[in-house]
């Protein structure tokens, strides 16, 4: 049993012996340019699911691009085969959202061993430009020996072209590639997830003419030819067909502006390369000249030179005479001043022999001179000796002195004490004379004899302190002038 569908044929037991595949049963609308007001923006396909034991079901997939560069578009407005051609005007990232949906488009659904891979990921002529993938899957199903795989910091997977392609080898449907095509190929899978976005550019944007990028659902690995060719003679097929020319056109395009680039260049080179010749000729002639002229001028410097060197030579020759005439004075000078020499080295020797013995005699009077300072030396030590010996004696005398003014003051106030006792006596004469005549005047003259009697003990007391006073300062002034006495000399007994 076979149902006829749009853009090919489907068999209905196909999908007994596949894994799990997906893929596109219908384009819905495409206005993935937002340019038809009537359609809502982005590409709408019914998809279907089936194989790996589950039940077919049926989907809505959107894909939708927010942020579309001017001219960026889907190729044909239409899915061609299994295939989606994108059309990329200035190579700047487009960024494609995926959304899955029920039937319906009233629920959005989980996204779960779904698998989509992208196609014809060429590299430019003269490596001028890298078309690419950048993504971030469950995980990578396969990609081909034409991408460069890296990872970006933002965590996604960049997959860029290495490979050289043009229009022509571009793939018609995904399956039976050819090993170059499979080598500019990626299949990336998705699961539990409820939306992921794919961006495809090229690097170096705004260079070069407009690419095609195309992506698939269905996996030819999965699943043995589940959707026939196109029907014959359809639209689409001849829309593929003017496609496929159109970019061969470009590509060949393309081509021609690099190489009209690169015969610009050579021309371009070619004319420096002319300038720089008959600038090179132009400074070859001006050297030249100056070689002439430099030639001219050696001549007549060499002529000017031979002059000169003639008259250097006779110069050096009178030079030389008047050198010659000059060491003969020289020498008779010498001789002369050689015997002058040795005249003064004679008198000089005499000198040296009168000064040697006036040395000698100088440290003879030296030694002398130092004995008699010694000998004065000690005589200073002896005189000190006896200076301080007088000042002891001198100390002694004065001390002496000082106790004779003791004894004399000791005296006078003996003196005075008679002369007190005495005029006491008169008085106790006087009282004695008078006891008889009254009690009285005998208890007067007691009180005078008491009171005479105290101020006389005062006077005794005062003089002792003061005696002692003055013998114990003179007594420390001997004994400080007898520890002050000189060194012991031993030439001095």
């Amino acid at each position: 049993q076979v149902r006829r569908q749009a853009g090919g044929l489907i068999q209905d037991d196909a999908w007994e012996n596949c894994d799990v595949d997906w893929v596109i049963k219908r384009e819905v609308h495409e206005n993935l340019d937002n340019s038809n007001a009537d359609l809502p923006d982005g590409m709408r396909f019914e998809v279907e699911r089936h194989g790996g034991g589950l039940p077919t079901q049926h989907y809505m997939l959107d894909v939708k691009a927010p942020s579309i560069h001017g001219g960026d578009r889907a190729g044909h407005g239409k899915a061609v085969g299994s295939l989606v051609k994108l059309h990329l005007a200035h190579g700047h990232p487009l960024h494609l959202h995926f959304t899955l949906w029920d039937l319906a488009h009233e629920n959005q659904l989980t996204f779960e061993h779904f698998n989509i891979g992208f196609y014809d990921l060429d590299e430019s002529k003269h490596n001028g430009h890298h078309e690419f993938v950048i993504a971030e899957p469950s995980m990578v199903a396969r990609f081909g020996s034409g991408l460069e795989v890296e990872a970006l910091d933002s965590g996604k997977m960049k997959f860029k072209a290495t490979n050289f392609g043009l229009g022509e080898d571009d793939p018609v449907s995904n399956t039976g590639l050819t090993s170059a095509q499979e080598a500019k190929s990626v299949r990336l899978i998705y699961n539990n997830v409820d939306t992921f976005t794919v961006s495809v550019g090229w690097t170096n944007p705004n260079h070069g003419i407009p690419r095609e990028v195309s992506f698939s659902l269905h996996d030819p690995l999965h699943c043995s030819d589940p959707i026939a060719a196109p029907s014959e003679g359809s639209v689409d097929e001849a829309d593929q067909a003017a496609a496929d020319k159109a970019e061969a056109a470009l590509e060949a395009l393309e081509e021609a502006q690099d190489r009209a680039e690169d015969a610009e260049k050579e021309a371009d080179a070619a004319e420096a390369a002319q300038e720089e010749a008959e600038q090179a000729a132009a400074i070859a002639e001006k050297k030249e000249a100056r070689a002439e002229a430099a030639q001219e001028t050696e001549e007549e410097a060499a002529e000017k030179a031979e002059d000169k060197a003639e008259k250097q030579v006779d110069a050096a020759k009178e030079r030389a005479e008047n050198a010659n005439s000059a060491k003969a004075k020289a020498e008779d000078a010498l001789e002369a001043a050689q015997e002058k020499a040795e005249d003064k080295v004679d008198a000089a020797q005499d000198k040296a022999e009168a000064a040697q013995e006036a040395q000698e005699a100088a440290e003879e009077d030296a030694e002398d001179a130092q004995e008699e300072a010694h000998e004065a030396t000690e005589a200073q030590d002896d005189a000190e000796a006896e200076a301080k010996k007088a000042a002891v004696a001198l100390k002694k005398a004065e001390f002496a002195e000082k106790e004779a003014e003791q004894d004399a003051k000791t005296a006078h106030h003996e003196a005075v004490k008679a002369e007190h006792l005495e005029k006491v006596a008169v008085a106790h004469a006087k009282q004695a004379e008078k006891v008889a005549s009254s009690k009285e005047s005998i208890a007067e003259a007691a009180e005078d004899k008491e009171d005479c009697a105290e101020a006389t003990a005062e006077a005794n007391k005062e003089l002792r302190a003061k005696q002692k006073a003055e013998l114990e300062h003179m007594k420390n002034q001997i004994t400080d002038m007898l520890n002050d006495h000189p060194a012991h000399c031993d030439d001095c007994d």
